[in-house]
């Protein structure tokens, strides 16, 4: 009776251990995670991230405001806003003060012909209808020093930054090797004429950072036309006056004292607006009948002057 007894302890506690060790696997089954929801989260994260870079404009806009350019009216054809720019800093001479295409960038454009379409003249416009390109770059929190001038570029003036003049840019390739970023970038936009006279001013240091202004514009807008040596001799200055005054505005737009504005000054020769052709002769005059005038109804009478007097015969 004892073995029995003894038996069925042995027995119990042999399910009871059983027992126990299945609850506890269980458990261990239920609290551990598993590695398909971590997996499925990166999975969404990245589709987030792939359909945002998808959805992300080409060319945003600069994070830091552009001066507003403001252009003087067109004798002929039309002003452009070709848009705003995250570009490379396009001045071939000094220190890079940005890196990559991050210097915020304005460019207006001053077209011969009105464009026949919606598109504002960007690529695929004939190259010669441009009269003058105006850029305006800023480089947020960097500062840009002027390079070493020659006397061939520099033009003298009473401000801080540095202010160069190429009459003829393109004579004998100076603007794609002196200025290739500039040449490349302009040209990649069809924005590219010839001739072309190269006009730009630095600020290095401005409100925390640079301010650059390139003004890529036919030599006619600011050269006379010359018929003798004295002409000739004198026919720079109209020009480098207003290289001056471009850079006066640009000091202008750096201290904020007209709201952030690039106001561009009048080109001194800018051509006059195209006169009205006239009309055409017609091919045969017209001709036209008009009736004889009518006789009066009643003749005028004229009163006959007096006869003189026959002289007197005693006087004779």
């Amino acid at each position: 009776m004892m073995y029995q007894r003894a038996s069925l302890a042995v027995v119990s506690a042999l399910i009871l251990s059983i027992v126990g060790v299945a609850g506890l696997s269980g458990r261990a089954e239920a609290s551990t995670p598993t590695a398909s929801a971590p997996e499925a989260a990166t999975d969404a994260s990245g589709a987030t991230d792939a359909a945002a870079a998808e959805d992300a404009p080409a060319n945003p806009a600069p994070a830091n405001p552009v001066p507003v350019i403001t252009v003087p009216p067109a004798s002929t054809g039309v002003w452009y806003d070709l848009g705003t720019y995250q570009a490379p800093w396009l001045s071939g001479d000094g220190p890079v003060p940005v890196t990559g295409a991050n210097a915020p960038t304005r460019v207006v454009g001053w077209r011969r012909q009105a464009a026949n379409s919606a598109d504002s003249g960007d690529s695929g416009s004939n190259a010669d209808d441009w009269l003058a390109i105006v850029i305006v770059q800023i480089a947020p929190g960097a500062s840009a020093p002027c390079a070493e001038q020659t006397n061939i570029l520099n033009v003298t003036d009473s401000g801080p930054g540095c202010l160069r003049l190429r009459r003829n840019a393109d004579f004998d390739g100076w603007m794609q090797v002196a200025q290739p970023v500039l040449y490349r970038w302009v040209d990649e936009h069809g924005w590219n004429s010839r001739p072309r006279a190269w006009v730009a001013y630095r600020i290095p240091s401005a409100n925390g950072g640079a301010l650059e202004v390139h003004a890529l514009i036919a030599p006619s807008l600011i050269e006379p036309v010359t018929r003798n040596t004295t002409d000739f001799i004198t026919s720079g200055v109209p020009g480098q006056q207003w290289a001056r005054q471009l850079a006066a505005a640009a000091r202008e737009t750096a201290d904020a004292s007209n709201n952030g504005t690039l106001v561009v000054p009048p080109f001194p020769f800018a051509p006059a607006p195209r006169a009205e052709p006239e009309a055409a002769l017609p091919d045969v005059m017209p001709t036209t009948t008009s009736s004889p005038a009518s006789a009066p109804a009643e003749a005028e009478q004229v009163t006959a002057p007096a006869a003189a007097p026959a002289p007197r015969q005693d006087r004779e």
